[in-house]
């Protein structure tokens, strides 16, 4: 009886799971518009493309910085959906969360107002909004 019962244990233990599962991500979500594709970036042109052209462009950026020198935007494309069960007593719970990948991009100006110095990034940490204030 004895080993039954840690049998019992160690395979509700040990039957705890996940799985994922990819999603096409066709559907790119930013609170503020939509994601900013290649054609988007091969608008911009260094030296010859304004501020009030991002803003045409893109909208709102969702973040300004340097004395509105700095603009960000930031969206994010679905991956997949991770799925599992997490055993718990009484049974085990089904859970799920949205996989995503984050992308930025920052956009710098001069003093006129046109663009310096583009790029965009493909990962948003809590480190990366230290490195935009040093960019």
């Amino acid at each position: 009886m004895r080993n039954l019962c840690s049998t019992i244990i160690i395979l509700a233990f040990t039957l705890t799971g996940c799985i994922y599962i990819p999603v096409p991500s066709d559907s790119p979500a930013r609170p503020t518009g939509s994601a900013i594709e290649n054609e988007g970036l091969n608008l911009i042109k260094v030296g010859t493309t304004t501020r009030e052209n991002m803003l045409l462009m893109f909208g709102e950026p969702d973040g300004i910085f340097k004395d509105q020198n700095l603009f960000v935007y930031r969206w994010e494309r679905r991956r997949g959906v991770a799925f599992g069960f997490a055993t718990v007593p009484g049974g085990p719970v089904p859970f799920w969360n949205k996989v995503s990948l984050d992308y930025l991009l920052l956009i710098e100006f001069d003093e006129r107002g046109f663009v310096k110095r583009y790029e965009t990034r493909d990962s948003v940490s809590e480190d990366t909004y230290k490195e935009i204030e040093k960019w």
